[in-house]
């Protein structure tokens, strides 16, 4: 409900009075909950978001989902949960995201559900014990996406602090040591430890399931993305590529954009039909080799303005930081 003379009244109280609006907006927000309460019994999972910029509140319920309704004030059928619309679920994540934002908690999203039927496990669990199909697997990031995994870090102390969670207080003080801790800067530090988080993440995958025999293929897309805005290559932005739909997009795509287009098709298509990207151009040539990853070659394909095989390791200090977080994480 719009509330404009509700915020007026707040600001002339402040200004005259000396009462600060926020001290008043937690109290209205309080009696508000509260009033609905005893209105409705059983309700407790009662928030009301205040929109400063918009001079608006709204009042949510929490519902839980069940098999059979009990309580409607309280509960709701997983029918009516699936009726909802995408675009108001969508929406209602993003407001979950930015309230979880002004409460100090950048990374508070919905995430997955474990139903012990559709999802047995925590995925991430389930990949460190590498409790998955035994079939080929081809996983990467884009490098736009996520960015750096200690570019963030504010300082050398919180830089630490990440490493000795990832990888343990022994395998921690080891890569320390390697990236030259006590005498590096900030700036030379995160240079020591630089890979995109997104990346780390994936390569970790690959590592823990080549261990136990399975074939990986491990990829690297950066190209250049033209536009107005130079997003980089964002998070699904490899799509376009993946299945040549270039020509439906408002982005100027030129020919080297579609070159490695119809590479990048190439590779998947021959990777859903036999395991393995590898395979002929639509000129008959063969395309550059993609190789599959292992632990003493852990290599990318790299799609940038052309598609190459990227041999080049890893720094010494992030090669370490991902051995002592598989060591921490299924090793041990």
């Amino acid at each position: 409900m719009k509330c404009d003379e509700i915020f007026a009244a707040l600001a002339m109280l402040e200004k005259e009075r000396g009462i600060p609006q926020d001290f008043m907006m937690d109290k209205i927000v309080q009696a508000l909950s509260t009033a609905y309460k005893k209105d409705h019994p059983g309700v407790e999972n009662v928030y009301v978001e205040v929109d400063e910029a918009r001079k608006d509140l709204k009042m949510y319920v929490q519902k839980e989902v069940v098999e059979e309704v009990e309580n409607p004030l309280s509960q709701m059928s997983l029918e009516e949960a699936k009726a909802i619309e995408s675009f108001e679920l969508m929406k209602k994540m993003y407001e979950f995201q930015a309230e979880g934002q002004k409460k100090g908690l950048p990374r508070w999203r919905w995430g997955m559900v474990v139903d012990g039927v559709f999802m047995p496990d925590n995925p991430t669990e389930l990949l460190k014990q590498n409790k998955r199909l035994p079939v080929p697997l081809m996983a990467g990031h884009t490098t736009g996406d996520m960015g750096d995994l200690f570019s963030r870090a504010p300082s050398k102390e919180a830089i630490r602090d990440q490493i000795l969670a990832i990888a343990g207080e022994e395998g921690g003080r080891e890569v320390l040591a390697a990236a030259d801790y006590e005498n590096a800067d900030l700036d030379a530090l995160k240079a020591a430890l630089s890979i995109n988080g997104q990346r780390f993440s994936v390569e970790l995958m690959h590592m823990r399931a080549v261990e136990d025999g399975l074939t990986d293929y491990f990829y690297s897309f950066g190209p250049e993305i033209p536009g107005w805005d130079n997003p980089g290559a964002f998070h699904s932005s490899d799509l376009w590529f993946v299945f040549e739909t270039l020509a439906k997009c408002w982005r100027p795509f030129v020919g080297k954009h579609y070159d490695l287009a119809r590479q990048m098709c190439n590779y998947w298509t021959n990777f859903a039909k036999t395991g393995d990207p590898n395979g002929l151009d639509q000129n008959g040539t063969p395309m550059p080799r993609w190789e599959a990853f292992t632990n003493e070659a852990p290599y990318s394909m790299n799609f940038e303005d052309t598609s190459y095989f990227n041999a080049k390791p890893e720094l010494p200090a992030v090669k370490l930081l991902l051995e002592k977080a598989a060591d921490k994480a299924w090793r041990k």
